[in-house]
């Protein structure tokens, strides 16, 4: 007859029953520690989620607040700085549109002066001829001949006044006039007084006599009239 199995002397019986109740334990234990893991592994995915939408919430603000509308206040000053700058540009524009018309004007003035006074110089030179000719005219006047010479003389007198008539209707035709002022009051402006005399009959600062007429080109004095003014007696 074979011997029975003996027990393991170095195992208790109290060990035996731990480790046939841990086994259970453990299974337990590893049960429920799944679902805990399965929950952490859940938890950061979603703390992951959250921190991932908030920075794209972050940059969608950011986003919309530099799209956003600006305010009233900035309109104002945007506004009011557009229409400084047109004021600007408008004032800008009408000077210049001022300049360019205050040349035109003078270049017109100076094309219709140089139309006006283009036979200055020609003026000038051709009345001391008139003033000659009127004296030689004077002088034939007060000339006293004979009978015998009458005939002469008098076709001497016609012809010269005919010549100051022609030259004097020339020179009109030129716009060329004449400044006799006798019996007017002084005026230094077209007048020259050669010298001044006291008169009892006229008033201060008249015109009493004329040595020397003056004239005038469209209005521009070509010389003054020479005279004798009158004083208070």
């Amino acid at each position: 007859m074979s011997e029975a199995a003996k027990p393991d002397t170095d195992t208790t019986p109290t060990e035996v029953v731990h480790s046939q109740n841990e086994q259970p334990i453990a299974e337990d234990f590893k049960q429920s520690a799944e679902p805990l893991a399965t929950e952490a592994q859940s938890t950061e995915v979603l703390s992951g989620e959250i921190e991932a939408a908030e920075e794209i919430a972050q940059a969608e603000t950011l986003a919309a607040a530099d799209e956003a509308p600006p305010s009233v206040a900035d309109l104002q000053r945007e506004i009011k700085l557009l229409r400084g700058q047109l004021q600007d540009s408008q004032d800008k524009l009408a000077r210049q549109q001022a300049d360019i018309e205050n040349a035109r004007k003078r270049m017109q003035r100076e094309l219709e002066d140089a139309h006006k006074f283009a036979l200055k110089n020609f003026a000038v030179e051709l009345l001391p001829v008139k003033d000659s000719m009127e004296l030689h005219d004077i002088e034939l006047q007060n000339a006293s001949t004979t009978e015998s010479e009458a005939i002469n003389l008098n076709n001497l007198k016609e012809g010269s006044a005919l010549i100051v008539k022609m030259l004097a209707t020339a020179l009109d035709k030129f716009n060329i006039e004449e400044i006799n002022p006798l019996g007017e009051r002084f005026n230094p402006e077209w007048h020259q007084a050669m010298s001044i005399m006291p008169s009892p009959d006229a008033e201060p600062n008249t015109v009493l006599m004329v040595h020397q007429r003056g004239y005038q080109l469209n209005g521009r004095l070509l010389r003054p009239a020479l005279v004798i003014v009158s004083a208070a007696a």
